[in-house]
């Protein structure tokens, strides 16, 4: 089941997950109130062709979900613990988290002032704290202590970024990023020693720090790196054309396992008339010319001092862009850009200037208008090395044999800490065998010859103790009623059946009646449905001992001490109770008794002798269980003649 399955109102945020195939819908989930939620609809902060349509979303290492965007919505979803509970005003950033399936909302939180503002990108470091970066034109953002800028800087807006806790209850830091003129925060990134690393839009002016850093004097695109507490910025500068404010709508930002700087973003007239043909490229770039309407790729090196790559992408007929959105850069360099592409005039006819490779399921444009062109870009540039590894399986039942499934990239040497005390292991694609216990396993990557040299990644390893299902049983006869001793092991929950319609999830060693004597099979289930369930049953048969009821059917009461009294015989005087009663052929008790020891000997209730003939008898029989029975017959008594 979703999160939420009904439509809130105006525009709701939509989460969906799917195979990896595409062709399973696996969760899906609206997420919003009754405002306008995932569509930037302030006219401030709507600079490029399309910011209508930002936002980010990316998993941890548990496939949780966490999602950035706006919200003009009074009522968006926030949890009890947010740091921001209510509507700063206007439109708002928005950050939450959803559990794997897209059915739990796992915290939530407003973002904002009283102005306009909006969260466009994530990312998480390793410890999985969130940063968060944004702009917005709300004098009053929450800031905190201690922080570059605390204070808005003016203009038509400053960029926003936060550090916030995997948990969403604490904000560490926030901050603005601006001038006294116009800029955004569009992407944020960080490297292996959780340095912060964002760039975006200006038309101000950015101080350049270093000295020796690169930089394009009077640009519209910054760069920052800056510690994880927002206190003190060692990287400052700006790149384009230099023509003054901002040449491109930034589409894709990473920073590589070697600290290498990538940017992709697209320009020309579709945004605000600049030119992507006056960008600078190196003299590998992969597309030299440019129609001025096209995408642009560069990346700087570790320090930004100077540029590694840079080339042009594109058509040479048609304005490419792409309408907001995210793309991708993995952490070997590679892109993996969405594009609006071959975009004819209106009412002019279709075109397909869009470079394609050969093999492409689509080499032309089939509409009238755009169509959606996707591309992979591999920069190659970085000889570095990645640990990585999936454990399988992560969970599972004590001795619990894992695969590690080394999936790093590079590395010479492989060194394994398995987390249990064993010794450390350097086969590079081990397996390892896991006693009860939550481990923490680490495998360090080593190469010298890489540009990060060591590489490290620890993930969790749960062997659940396996339970044994066991227990010992005695019976009362009295009462009908078993005792069931439960000596099962490792029990996290369990359940009893009881054979007769009964369970009990309650009471760990219960006692149980049977209505019914009979034969029952007793099942205990342990931890059922979880890794590690067990169970077992017994027989039990429950005697009736009153199936060993007996009476006779024929009395001579003659003194001859054979045949003198009618008696109940079969029965347990410690456990029965009985009520006899004995009538004459016209109805009139003759005898009756409560005592199962107890005979009659052909009198009546006043102990007259009674006349020869046919008798009738009614036994009831009852167990201090509950359990009643009725018998009736007939007997015979015979007197013999007196002379």
């Amino acid at each position: 089941t979703a999160y939420d399955t009904s439509y809130n109102s105006s525009s709701d945020i939509i989460v969906s997950k799917f195979s990896i195939d595409g062709k399973q819908l696996l969760g899906s989930t609206f997420v919003g109130g009754g405002g306008v939620d995932g569509l930037n609809n302030s006219t401030t902060l709507q600079f490029n062709y399309a910011d209508d349509y930002r936002g980010d979303i990316i998993f941890d290492q548990y496939n949780n979900y966490y999602i950035v965007g706006c919200s003009t919505s009074p009522n968006f979803p926030v949890t009890n613990r947010a740091p921001q509970k209510t509507s700063g005003g206007g439109q708002d950033g928005v950050a939450f988290k959803l559990n794997e399936n897209l059915t739990q909302l796992l915290w939530s939180t407003y973002c904002g002032g009283s102005g306009d503002d909006a969260l466009y990108s994530v990312r998480l470091n390793r410890n999985e704290e969130l940063f968060m970066g944004g702009g917005s034109n709300s004098t009053n953002f929450p800031t905190t202590a201690g922080v570059l800028q605390p204070n808005f800087q003016g203009g038509r807006s400053d960029g926003i970024i936060l550090h916030m806790n995997n948990t969403g209850d604490t904000v560490f830091n926030s901050s603005y990023v601006g001038t006294t003129g116009y800029d955004q925060v569009y992407f944020i990134d960080l490297d292996q020693r959780d340095r912060v690393y964002i760039t975006g839009q200006t038309d101000g002016t950015i101080p350049v720090f270093p000295a020796s850093v690169y930089n394009m004097p009077n640009s519209g695109q910054f760069l920052f790196r800056m510690n994880k507490q927002f206190s003190a910025v060692n990287l400052s500068t700006t790149f384009g054309t230099g023509l003054g404010g901002p040449d491109l709508s930034p589409s894709a930002f990473l920073v590589d396992n070697c600290d290498n700087i990538y940017f992709s973003g697209w320009g020309g007239s579709i945004n605000t008339g600049n030119n992507t043909s006056l960008l600078p490229i190196t003299p590998d770039a992969y597309q030299k010319t440019s129609d001025g309407e096209d995408f642009y790729i560069v990346v700087f090196n570790r320090d930004a001092d100077s540029i590694l790559y840079a080339t042009y992408f594109g058509g040479n007929q048609s304005g490419d862009h792409v309408d907001g959105g995210t793309s991708r850069f993995d952490k070997r360099g590679i892109i993996y850009q969405s594009v609006c592409s071959s975009c004819p005039a209106a009412n002019s006819p279709s075109i397909s200037d869009f470079p394609v490779t050969p093999g492409a399921v689509f080499t032309s444009n089939l509409s009238p208008r755009c169509s959606n062109a996707s591309f992979k870009f591999d920069l190659q540039l970085s000889d570095f090395i990645q640990a990585d590894f999936t454990p399988q399986p992560n969970i599972g039942c004590a001795p619990l044999a894992v695969n590690m499934n080394n999936k790093s990239i590079g590395g010479v040497l492989h060194i394994w800490n398995y987390g249990d005390g064993s010794p450390l292991d350097t086969n590079s694609n081990p397996t390892h065998i896991f006693n009860a216990g939550i481990f923490k396993v680490k495998l360090l990557l080593i190469d010298s010859g890489s540009c990060n040299v060591i590489d490290s990644i620890e993930k969790t390893i749960t062997a659940l103790p396996s339970a044994k299902a066991e227990f010992t049983y005695s019976y009362n006869l009295c009462s009908d009623e078993i005792t069931l001793t439960n000596t099962s092991e490792n029990v996290l929950k369990f359940k009893w059946d009881f054979d007769d319609g009964n369970t009990d999830t309650i009471n760990f060693s219960p006692t149980h009646v049977y209505e019914q004597p009979g034969e029952y099979i007793v099942k205990l289930l342990i931890n059922p449905g979880l890794p590690c369930a067990d169970s077992t049953e017994q027989k039990i048969e429950l005697s009736d001992s009153t199936q060993q009821f007996f009476v006779p059917n024929v009395i001579t009461p003659n003194q001859d001490d054979k045949n003198e009294g009618w008696y109940v015989a079969g029965l347990d005087p410690a456990c029965d109770l009985v009520h006899v009663r004995i009538y004459n052929r016209w109805g009139q008790l003759m005898f009756e008794t409560k005592d199962v020891t107890e005979k009659w000997y052909g009198t009546n209730e006043r102990n007259f002798e009674s006349p020869a003939g046919e008798y009738f008898y009614i036994v009831e029989i009852k167990r201090k269980s509950g359990y009643h029975k009725t018998h009736t017959g007939h007997i015979t008594l015979i007197r013999e003649s007196r002379e």
